[in-house]
């Protein structure tokens, strides 16, 4: 099996509504992929001036 390029889960829990947030900004920015959506976010957008 290949080595993983990131080989580190981080989990974390939301309701249903942060979930249902989540996918409507998935759905914006013209993403499927969750895991892509949420490290760009985290690692490219500020967290305060997103909501």
């Amino acid at each position: 099996m290949a080595k993983r390029k990131r080989d580190i889960p981080v989990l974390f829990w939301v309701s249903a509504e942060e979930l249902e947030l989540i996918h409507q900004k998935i759905q914006q920015y013209g993403t499927e992929n969750l895991s892509t959506f949420l490290r760009f976010f985290f690692l490219e957008v500020s967290l305060f001036s997103w909501w």
